[in-house]
């Protein structure tokens, strides 16, 4: 018995513990995480356990708002939990996180860029998250969340406009919108005459 407790002793020392492993980045995504997960849930005290006493939010929709502070940003929540017929999924895409001392940013959209013609309007999600290092904690003090409306796209310089910052590469295209030529795949050079 004095053996099993003494090799079980040796192994728990040199494991190392999950504090001494994790990054600052990873406390950053664990925040990003915590977050997702409370809205997910629809759990209205993890949520905003997740923000600075004096945070803001963003919150896009027909009536866009911004949230000044936790009561503010538990009212609003609370109000979009109430309107949620259970739970949902959210699966950020395109992560992207910039350290900078005390302060990070975190990038991410709630679904895929298309890849094929737009034929009708649609709704791209980002967010973006702004923390900081509060003692051993990463808090986050602004969160602006935008839904922007990608419109059907005819070509090139359509897809730049809908999409600035987009790369030159293959794009899928339909010229002619819903009539007879078929959507086709196509490079476009956007940095030629504005994506034309």
């Amino acid at each position: 018995m004095r053996m099993a407790v003494a090799v079980l002793f040796v192994l728990l020392s040199m494991t190392p513990s999950l504090a001494q492993g994790t990054t600052s980045r990873d406390r950053v995504m664990a925040t990003v995480q915590t977050f997702i997960r409370a809205n997910e849930t629809a759990n209205l005290e993890l949520i905003v356990g997740t923000f600075d006493d004096a945070a803001t939010v963003f919150f896009p929709g027909g009536q866009a708002q911004r949230a000044n502070g936790k009561v503010e940003i538990r009212e609003v929540f609370a109000g979009l939990f109430k309107q949620r017929i259970g739970a949902i999924t959210i699966t950020p895409r395109d992560v992207n996180i910039q350290m900078s001392g005390d302060l990070a940013v975190v990038t991410a959209h709630l679904s895929d860029l298309p890849t094929t013609p737009i034929r009708e309007p649609m709704t791209f999600s980002r967010r973006t998250f702004v923390l900081r290092q509060v003692g051993d904690r990463w808090l986050i003090v602004h969160l602006h969340a935008s839904n922007y409306l990608l419109p059907a796209t005819k070509n090139c310089k359509e897809i730049l406009a809908a999409m600035p910052g987009s790369l030159s590469g293959l794009y899928m295209i339909d010229p002619d919108g819903n009539g007879g030529v078929a959507p086709f795949q196509t490079y476009c050079d956007m940095t030629t005459n504005g994506g034309g």
